[in-house]
């Protein structure tokens, strides 16, 4: 990437630009690298990211000769909660449960970090992914990238059936007609399955104006029964039953038995997922199994009615933090600028710089880079600390009432019914 632009504007500055692409953000270069101290470092970072951050590390480490970065790959699960990587000096962290790890004392707080260092242009993030990592007014990870729900959808299958491939923009009666057309019983072939589970209803939800909790920022108590929620689950119902582009497990045929075996054979047009999962072969999402099929990728449709609005998309937020016991936090904030200046990762990239660059584009291609930034301006923030840790039992609940609108068994409104007084039971009014 750095070596064919650097040929475009001359061997002459190839030196010192150089160094200033490789250790700054991408908005510019400020200065030079810094020297740094003799110092051996540990990175604990989600392991399906390896084939990327590797790479890097390596370009880190020929910049600044006398700092050893030691590499911890860990699934998503050891980084949360138990692993070795809580004695790392950098480690990766997750929206909603930094601020667990923080009351602990885990982390240093970066804004002093930030505020010596000249080559970090904090002004380069998206605003919306740097709030989810502050808190009380400081700023605890420097942020890597966003995931986000999408759909994808099945090109060989969409050619197959002669039907025209959804655009971002795309509304909820174009989802319809689109799984409408791929949908082929003959074929076991259906329109459109949830990968993503209660939080892609929660979105359509969203769209439609309707909410599950009173106040997003301070919840107190349940709101299923508030009627525009209702009427987006009543949608959703329709995708199972009136239109029947959507199976239920039990309808999948014994050959498949999964949602996901299900995509794999080509019985699915469409599915909702992460960001992160393109392509499959992601040992966090997908298990290690690489999409056989042609696919593509597009925002959530949005809604129609009056009270619809733009979200397309949902933020969970990845960055990078220092640990409070870190005996090295000068080389331990370098590598977290040196980082974060580049797509690391298969999630959004959290710089405006690199979702804008050309190469970002020539990286990940059109389409995806038309979701990621659509997402970034039409967002619905990952649910606050506050929501998770009052509302856990609510979404459980939220959960096994999407699952009776599923199969059948309760209507919308019968669902929504049995979930509010369920809530109201359990947690309070």
């Amino acid at each position: 990437m750095y070596l064919d632009y650097l040929q475009k504007i001359g061997r002459l500055v190839l030196g010192c630009a150089l160094i200033c692409l490789l250790t700054v953000s991408l908005a510019g270069c400020k200065g030079a690298a810094p020297t740094l101290e003799p110092a051996t470092i540990t990175f604990a970072y989600l392991r399906s990211d390896r084939e990327r951050i590797e790479p890097l590390v390596e370009e880190f480490s020929k910049l600044y000769p006398h700092v050893t970065v030691e590499l911890r790959p860990a699934t998503m699960g050891e980084l949360s909660w138990n692993f070795e990587a809580a004695d790392a000096d950098v480690r990766e962290v997750f929206t909603a449960i930094i601020d667990n790890q923080r009351e602990r004392g885990d982390f240093l707080a970066l804004d002093p970090f930030i505020e010596r260092d000249e080559s970090f242009d904090v002004s380069d993030f998206y605003p919306a992914v740097l709030e989810t990592f502050t808190i009380e007014g400081k700023l605890w990870a420097i942020p890597c990238g966003v995931d986000s729900g999408v759909v994808y959808y099945n090109r060989d299958l969409f050619d197959q059936y002669g039907v025209p491939y959804p655009q971002v923009g795309w509304t909820w009666d174009d989802f319809v007609s689109t799984a409408l057309a791929l949908r082929d019983p003959e074929a076991d072939v259906y329109g459109y399955a949830n990968r993503e589970g209660q939080w892609g209803v929660w979105l359509f939800v969203h769209q439609l104006g309707g909410r599950i909790v009173d106040d997003m920022q301070n919840p107190t108590r349940a709101t299923f029964d508030d009627p525009l929620t209702i009427e987006a689950l009543e949608w959703y119902g329709d995708l199972f039953h009136d239109y029947a582009v959507a199976p239920t497990p039990q309808q999948l045929r014994p050959s498949a038995g999964s949602i996901l075996s299900a995509i794999v054979m080509g019985e699915v047009g469409m599915w909702s997922d992460w960001f992160e999962a393109r392509g499959g072969d992601s040992d966090e999402i997908w298990d290690g199994i690489k999409w056989p099929m042609r696919w593509g990728m597009v925002t959530f449709p949005r809604a129609t009615a009056d009270t619809a609005t733009d979200v397309v998309g949902d933020l969970w937020a990845h960055g990078y933090a220092l640990s409070s016991q870190t005996l090295h936090p000068d080389a331990a904030w370098r590598l977290v600028a040196f980082l974060t200046a580049h797509a690391s990762s298969r999630k959004i990239p959290a710089r405006r710089s690199v979702v804008e660059s050309e190469e970002y584009e020539r990286q990940a291609g059109s389409e995806t880079v038309a979701v990621a930034r659509a997402v970034l301006e039409n967002w619905l923030p990952y649910p606050p600390r506050e929501f998770i840790n009052k509302t856990l039992e609510a979404l459980g609940i939220l959960g096994e009432a999407i699952v009776m609108v599923e199969s059948g068994q309760r209507t919308a409104q019968e669902a929504m019914d049995w979930a509010q007084r369920e809530a109201d039971a359990r947690i309070g009014p």
